[in-house]
């Protein structure tokens, strides 16, 4: 609720904290080439955030960078990625919230996982890669009971050094009413809509519209059935490709929350998805498919575990990529541990599975095809000596098989750093 987004606080100020964190390591497939080469390297990472105003009227800015200076392969030295987010939230009411932001985002090659942690396809080529994204968000509350009504917008612009790369734009709009008919039954509607407009490729647009209706036990408990209703439309003036492109999908849907006590809590829907479309570009048409989430929780004081499922029959457009419709599978589990004050410990896996349905009669990139298969493992170790002074021991683990042989890779990365960061308060 928004209430609890705005208490009252007299304080107005600014926090800057800045920090630096330097380190070693080894990589055994530098920026996770086909022809892996690797080698050890030292990288540094300065970045610093600032806070402004107070809780209902705050402004923050995060920026980072990392360079790394490697022991043989000097052609990759100096910097590798870097970021800056600006986001202004204010609450002038107890019923209203106002969100602006922009984020900016650069690094060299394409990596597998992108900014919101998902999985992505390497693209066939390297340079550097730009990513800028504006957006705005409003929501008020229209009663007790979590009623409330939320309206966004992005725009996100990804420009590629490598001139074989498409640069892209993207425009993503979305609506949801959240409205308590009782208090045992809660309806929700949702709708989207995206254009992504290509440098090459022709333009799509695309949009979801999904309906629920939730009878609630509790507070915690509730169960929920639901409908989607998608599709993707192409803008290209190319009939073979149009009709290849354009797809409608319906996919009925049954969910629930359950919290068993305090600490366990297990929440999730299933449903199929039937696709409509062109049945010699895009695999699916004509098919159902199995659709679905779930996802286990449990919750100490001192630590978190949770593990989920996923089958999902959607478009991915991670970082401006033309994939189309796509069948994923994926299994996750986490668990974050604090074992004493200054220890903290984290690990996590993922299994997933990407099946791209639409070939290149529809006009999608020729590098999304066939499937891919990835296996994922991380882990990390910090230990808070004093105050301001932390270290680290960072190890990541992929491994990527592919329908196409060109594509599979793997990679081991491990990095020991020292952190130091240091706030000032005005």
């Amino acid at each position: 609720m928004l209430a609890a987004l705005a208490p009252a606080a007299a304080w107005a100020g600014i926090i800057f904290t800045p920090s630096i964190s330097a380190g070693v390591g080894y990589d055994d497939n530098v920026r996770q080439q086909k022809a892996r080469r690797g080698d050890g390297f030292v990288t540094t990472r300065p970045a610093a955030t600032l806070e402004a105003g107070k809780p209902n009227n705050l402004f923050q800015v995060s920026a980072s960078a990392q360079f790394d200076k490697y022991y043989r392969l000097h052609n990759y030295d100096g910097f590798q990625n870097g970021d800056i987010t600006a986001r202004w939230r204010y609450l002038p009411t107890r019923i209203w919230a106002f969100e602006a932001y922009n984020s900016f985002s650069s690094s060299y090659d394409q990596e597998e996982i992108d900014e919101t942690g998902g999985f992505t396809r390497v693209r066939p080529a390297s340079g550097r890669r730009d990513r800028n994204t504006t957006g705005a968000r409003v929501t008020r509350l229209l009663g007790p009971g979590g009623s409330q009504l939320t309206a966004g917008y992005s725009y996100a612009i990804t420009r590629n050094e490598n001139p074989t790369l498409e640069d892209q734009a993207s425009h993503h709009a979305d609506l949801g009413l959240t409205y308590r008919l009782s208090p045992r039954y809660r309806t929700s509607l949702f709708l989207t809509g995206d254009q992504d407009d290509y440098e090459r490729s022709s333009d799509v647009q695309r949009g979801t519209a999904e309906a629920r209706l939730a009878y609630l036990f509790n507070s915690h408990d509730e169960v929920w059935a639901g409908a989607v209703v998608g599709g993707s439309r192409s803008l290209s003036d190319t009939g073979s490709i149009q009709q290849g492109r354009d797809y409608t999908y319906y996919s009925p849907r049954l969910g629930f929350k359950k919290a068993f006590s305090p600490k366990w809590e297990l929440e999730g829907y299933g449903g199929v998805t039937y696709v409509e479309g062109e049945k010699s570009a895009n695999s699916a048409s004509g098919e159902y498919a199995p659709v679905g989430n779930l996802q286990l929780t449990y919750r100490e004081k001192l630590w978190l575990f949770r593990v989920s499922t996923l089958a999902s029959m959607d478009e991915n457009q991670s970082l401006g990529q033309n994939t189309g419709l796509v069948d994923r599978k994926q299994v996750s589990a986490s668990l974050d541990v604090r074992p004493a004050a200054r220890w903290r410990l984290g690990f996590g896996a993922d299994w997933v599975r990407d099946d791209y349905k639409q070939n290149q009669r529809a006009g999608i990139s020729p590098t999304t095809l066939g499937y891919a298969e990835y296996w994922r493992f991380y882990s990390l170790a910090s230990y808070q000596f004093t105050q301001h002074w932390s270290v680290k021991l960072d190890y990541r683990y992929l491994t990527r098989y592919s329908e196409n042989d060109t594509d599979n890779l793997e990679q081991n990365r491990v990095v020991l750093s020292m952190d130091y960061e240091l706030p000032f308060r005005w």
